[in-house]
């Protein structure tokens, strides 16, 4: 009953399993999906030009399901996809503490991607790079603009801007 919803975009935020929604409706329809949030879920495949944002938490009781999401966002890197990668210290699967600690890089990064991909129309979606955004290593916690930031581009998170960098610092 909502015509104006029919070509909306779209942006997802799923935790653990429904993480998966976001994922496959971006799969389905990209070019309506502004971005994806999977908070302690998977990482997909196949949608490298959307930014995603993924955490993860350190005392996740399955370790290998911690270590492929950041396989598998290392992988989106690599391929140079839009993707930002939070590890939670001290943060269990559904720990409501973390998930509020979260925001610190998740409210900046939501409306900083909503700045970049909306277009005035409010329709489209304008795509992101990497030259227009910050980088963040995880090694040191050191980040920086792109154009000066000195580490490897294809191993560091994506942040969309200076506001989102600095909670990222802080998750």
């Amino acid at each position: 009953g909502h015509p104006e919803l029919a070509d909306a975009p779209l942006l997802f935020w799923g935790h653990s399993g429904g993480g998966g929604a976001g994922a496959e409706f971006a799969l389905a329809h990209p070019e309506r999906t502004i971005a994806l949030v999977g908070y302690h879920a998977g990482v997909p495949q196949g949608i490298k030009s959307i930014p995603a944002l993924f955490f993860a938490a350190e005392k996740e009781v399955n370790q290998t399901f911690v270590e492929g999401i950041r396989f598998n966002w290392l992988r989106g890197r690599f391929d140079g996809a839009p993707w930002t990668f939070a590890f939670e210290p001290d943060a269990t699967h559904s720990d409501d503490d973390a998930r509020i600690r979260a925001n610190d890089l998740l409210i900046p990064w939501i409306a900083a991607v909503l700045r970049q991909r909306l277009s005035p129309d409010g329709v489209t979606l304008r795509p992101v790079t990497d030259e227009a955004a910050w980088m963040g290593d995880h090694r040191t916690g050191q980040f920086a603009p792109s154009g000066s930031f000195s580490g490897s581009k294809t191993s560091a998170s994506w942040l969309p801007d200076e506001a989102s960098a600095r909670g990222w610092r802080v998750v």
